[in-house]
């Protein structure tokens, strides 16, 4: 849930903007170089709320998603000032998070397989993967296909690798209950990894093959191993990207009253430790929540609520600079 807004935090933002650009940070909603004044949200990125997940398709277009709605996609061009949310007919996609490219026209995207946050309901809709095809101009969505299905198989590939998830599935998130918000790809390996719940030995991320048959109605979903990304008490996994074989990872709050700080880390799945990333003016972002590396660029999608104002979209300098610290994974009954 969002902060109350007050006219300490819109002063706030318009700090944390001039403070970015200081440390080297662009303001994708702005032109390089432009000056930066009191009102720091552009125009053209006023539809932009609450945006959950990015990924790049083709040259300046990226999709975003949003976790607050259903139907919650936009098509966002940077270099033309341009937010277009679209909408389409047929299946339904609630609580989007996160989305990655699997070419050009096409992305594959998860939803957060959770229960609702409130009343604890499982509905379809928020248990799905779905192949969103977009038209040759890249201006609306010409198919959908969705992967149902999808949350009961992680459910039991978690309780399968850890006897203590067997009981979660009644379980809504904030709760100790599922909430997919990382979704990444290596080659023909797809990751899953979870905001929530949290293992002993760090945080679960499932993988799956991504072939043609995950697409066809009949077919049973079979999930890969469960690895366990090694990390702080407190944090989940709040989006995920790819750098050669390697994962980067944004780390974040599992639940809301976990008071710990966003963070990058370099992955390798199956490694026992991670690599943090230094992100000069990183410590600046409000709340990131969704990342995604092109080529020489890291950009980063805030979640801010309509009435906040401030750059929805960050992108910082790649390669960034690793810490000379790693995180391991603890040790046999230390709970993290």
């Amino acid at each position: 849930m969002m902060a109350r807004v007050t006219t300490h935090t819109l002063q706030a933002a318009g700090r944390l903007a001039r403070a970015l650009t200081c440390a080297g940070a662009c303001l994708v909603s702005l032109p390089i170089g432009a000056g930066l004044g009191t009102k720091m949200q552009s125009m053209w990125e006023r539809d932009l709320v609450e945006p959950s997940g990015i990924a790049h398709l083709t040259g300046d277009a990226f999709v975003v998603v949003g976790d607050e709605s259903a139907r919650s996609v936009w098509i966002v061009r940077p270099a033309e000032q341009r937010v277009e949310r679209l909408r389409w007919k047929g299946e339904e996609l609630d609580d989007l998070e996160a989305v990655v490219r699997l070419d050009e026209r096409t992305l594959l995207a998860t939803c957060s397989l959770g229960r609702t946050k409130n009343k604890g309901k499982r509905k379809p809709e928020r248990g799905r993967l779905a192949r969103i095809r977009f038209d040759e101009a890249l201006v609306s969505i010409a198919s959908v296909e969705v992967v149902d299905g999808a949350r009961d198989a992680v459910l039991e590939a978690l309780a399968a690798a850890d006897p203590r998830f067997a009981d979660i599935e009644a379980l809504r998130p904030g709760s100790g209950g599922l909430n997919i918000e990382g979704l990444a790809r290596l080659e023909s390996r797809l990751f899953l990894g979870l905001r929530e719940p949290r293992g002993e030995r760090g945080i679960p991320v499932v993988e799956l093959e991504l072939t043609e048959a995950l697409f066809d109605g009949d077919a049973q979903l079979e999930l890969g191993p469960v690895h366990v990304l090694p990390a702080r008490a407190g944090e989940g996994i709040r989006s995920m990207c790819e750098r050669g074989d390697r994962l980067v990872v944004l780390l974040g709050p599992s639940t809301a009253s976990d008071e710990v700080a966003f963070r990058v880390v370099l992955w390798e799945p199956g490694a026992s430790s991670v690599t943090p990333v230094d992100l000069p003016g990183w410590d600046l972002l409000v709340r990131p929540e969704g990342i995604e590396l092109v080529g020489e660029e890291l950009h980063v999608v805030q979640d801010l609520a309509a009435d906040v104002e401030g750059p929805r979209v960050v992108r910082f300098p790649w390669p960034a600079v690793p810490s000379q610290s790693k995180t391991r994974r603890p040790l046999e009954g230390h709970d993290r």
